[in-house]
């Protein structure tokens, strides 16, 4: 999730709150209705001004190196990288199961959740999705 739905080569807050921004709190909300893991990179303090239930929500985890957003062993605690790793493989299982089926009846080959110690997923550079 975007904090802002745009890039830019420097970030910093602007002092209003686009309709966009709005529809994204309110899908961090849903997410954390439903315990979902919460990672929360260099903004991780705006995030918390927009959505105060983070503050205390116990499934944020947060990267060691906050300029960086690759998800990767080296980048958080053991515990936290193996919340995120389950929360992606539990996903995988679930797209997969809901998955339509095409004709004859046939789901689409099985997603990868295989993970080692290299595996990246770069989100926004916001860090947080």
């Amino acid at each position: 999730m975007q904090f802002h739905g745009y890039d830019s080569q420097s970030w910093r807050p602007i002092p209003y709150t686009l309709p966009s921004q709005s529809f994204a709190f309110y899908l961090v909300r849903r997410a954390m209705s439903r315990d979902a893991v919460i990672v929360l990179g260099c903004i991780a303090a705006t995030w918390k001004i927009a959505v105060p239930e983070l503050a205390s929500y116990p499934h944020v985890v947060t990267p060691k190196q906050n300029r960086s957003v690759q998800i990767s062993r080296g980048n958080f605690s053991p515990e936290d990288f193996e919340r995120i790793e389950h929360a992606l493989k539990s996903w995988a299982r679930t797209a997969v199961r809901c998955a339509p089926r095409g004709r004859g009846g046939q789901r689409p080959a099985r997603a990868s959740a295989s993970f080692t110690s290299a595996a990246r997923i770069s989100p926004h550079a916001c860090g947080c999705f």
